[in-house]
């Protein structure tokens, strides 16, 4: 017996070729315009023996069957050979990869029916001959519809409408026409629309001729319960709304839902399922791509949606998350997320809420402290380098921006890091950033040293005489809060503060960008929003302030200007 399915997709990358083993589910994920969609149809293309027009795929790499006896037991060729109105042999197979553009002027017979391979000799003889020369070209040329199945827009769109109602003795097949005798998936159908759209759904057979069609409407409970046997049955059922005239949605959702109900095919190549759904539809059809999940299929989905993202890593663990990128024409970037970085996102509470995920769809990802550093920072950029459209995420304390950062180069996501002063007081979590930095060792144990000597000098400050131990220690740790709080860079002499700028100036080389003056309650001191501790306060006063500013209030030699300037990347 034989059975398709991927082995591995070489990919061509800048630096030569990428291989990608394929799991159960395969997320591509990353900027517009990067090629993901692509992928999908050169995959699509590959498989039904076209490679006329390859950027991207290199090679596809899958079993091939030792003979037709095995390919015949598992996908029943046999009965699925029938000859056309010419004599030809054709093999009777629903094929959604388009043979003409969808126009106007061509029905969704034309457009989605069967492969259009034809035959005028002995089939079997050739088919033996095609597997005897291993001829991959023939061989998806042929058999390919029975291994793959795409659905980009317009076929999720098209799929689903009104088609012919082929019978069984027909030459052709179509879409519905294959879930006419799967009451159980038609079922589970009606369970989700009614779930998740409040709406009753049913695959009328009866009412429309040689044709057949979704019904919706409130509740076809007298449709199901036995077979329309009177015309007024009928007419109740004829009067009922066609799913052709219902919103995108709803038509995308049904397309997509069938398709991962379909045992058919080993491999399902979803092209932005998101489309025409809110984000919580969105994130309940992810969870139901991962739940659709089989041992003897690979999912590909193309997405602009975290939601998505979201739900199926909610149910799946089998996953690889690939992000596509372009930095020049042509010249494609591929990189695969390793599980144990993606892990650690999502297994913090914290960051599973956050929009840290969105990132991976970005060309670049500023990282703050907490939403209201993000706020600020958002709104600062704004004012210094207006739509400059960089997206914001935020991690709710220093130990998750590392994270955060490892997670994105891995996968290949600029970033940049904003952290306040006091990131120099914790050796470890200052040294979190270092290690994310092609640093040699010697030099990372300078900068701890430095961060060292900093803290010694700041304790050194305290005037403990006549203080018991315990007394000591609280003098040093207030005063410790109120440099690295308050006064940040101007507590120490000039001279150290010219060496402490030379370092930061270093760091944000490698994006680790700190704010000399101290907190974020700091930043806005020159503009008349004093530090307070009280930081909802301060946030109120300090998105006031930003508002009133115009872009010349700013002035290019301010510590303001360069340090915002210096995380745009703007050349000072």
């Amino acid at each position: 017996m034989f059975r398709f399915y991927i082995d591995n997709i070489s990919v061509r990358i800048a630096e030569g070729t990428l291989d990608i083993v394929p799991k159960k589910i395969n997320v591509l994920v990353g900027p517009n315009n990067a090629g993901k969609s692509r992928l999908l149809r050169e995959i699509r293309d590959y498989l039904s023996g076209d490679k006329s027009d390859l950027k991207i795929v290199d090679k596809i790499q899958c079993p091939f069957p030792e003979n037709l006896s095995g390919l015949d037991e598992s996908y029943h060729i046999t009965e699925r050979m029938v000859k056309d109105i010419n004599g030809h042999w054709m093999l009777k197979a629903y094929s959604n990869k388009p043979s003409y553009a969808m126009d106007m002027n061509v029905t969704l017979e034309n457009y989605h029916v069967r492969n259009m391979a034809t035959l005028s000799g002995e089939w079997r003889q050739y088919f033996e001959g095609i597997i005897a020369r291993k001829d991959y070209t023939q061989f998806f040329t042929w058999f390919g519809p029975l291994f793959y199945q795409y659905l980009g827009t317009e076929e999720r769109l098209t799929i689903c409408k009104m088609q012919k109602n082929y019978g069984l003795d027909s030459n052709s097949i179509n879409f519905l026409s294959s879930f006419r005798f799967q009451g159980q998936v038609l079922d589970e159908l009606t369970n989700k629309v009614r779930h998740l759209f409040k709406k009753d759904i049913f695959l009328d057979t009866q009412t429309l001729g040689d044709r057949l069609a979704f019904r919706v409407g409130e509740d076809f409970s007298y449709a199901r319960t036995g077979h329309i046997d009177t015309e007024e049955l009928a007419r109740k059922l004829f009067r009922e709304s066609l799913l052709d005239s219902q919103g995108d949605g709803l038509k995308s959702f049904v397309s997509t839902f069938l398709s991962l109900k379909s045992d058919q095919c080993s491999v399902l190549l979803l092209d932005e399922p998101e489309v025409f759904l809110h984000p919580p539809r969105a994130r309940q059809l992810g969870e139901l791509i991962a739940e659709a999940q089989k041992d003897n299929r690979s999912i590909f989905v193309a997405t602009h949606s975290v939601e998505i993202l979201k739900g199926i890593l909610s149910k799946s663990q089998d996953v690889n998350v690939i992000r596509i990128t372009q930095p020049q024409p042509g010249k494609n970037e591929i990189t695969l997320l390793e599980q144990n970085v993606l892990d650690s996102i999502l297994q913090a509470p914290l960051l599973r809420v956050s929009r840290v995920l969105e990132g991976v769809f970005c060309e670049k990802v500023i990282i703050t402290e907490a939403e209201a550093d993000e706020l600020v920072y958002q709104e600062l950029l704004e004012k210094i380098v207006p739509a400059s459209g960089t997206y914001f995420a935020h991690g709710q304390n220093k130990q998750t921006l590392a994270k955060i950062a490892k997670m994105y180069q891995k996968i290949g996501v600029n970033y940049e890091i904003i952290t306040d002063f006091d990131v120099l007081r914790v050796p470890a979590d200052f040294n979190r950033f270092l290690s994310l930095m092609p640093l040699k060792e010697k030099k990372q144990h300078q900068l701890l040293s430095q961060a060292d000597q900093l803290r010694e000098i700041i304790n050194q400050s305290v005037n403990t005489d006549g203080l018991s131990e315990e007394e000591k220690k609280q003098e040093e740790k207030r005063k410790r809060n109120d440099v690295y709080h308050k006064q940040g860079i101007r507590f120490f002499e000039p001279n150290l503060q010219r060496k402490i700028r030379e370092t930061l100036n270093l760091l944000s080389t490698y994006h680790l960008h700190i704010l000399e003056s101290g907190e974020l309650e700091t930043i806005l001191e020159e503009y008349d929003v004093a530090y307070t501790s009280d930081k909802s306060e301060w946030f109120d006063k300090a998105i006031n302030r930003i508002s009133e500013l115009k872009p010349e209030d700013i002035s290019r030699e301010c510590e303001l200007f360069r340090f915002i300037s210096k995380i745009a990347g703007i050349p000072l």
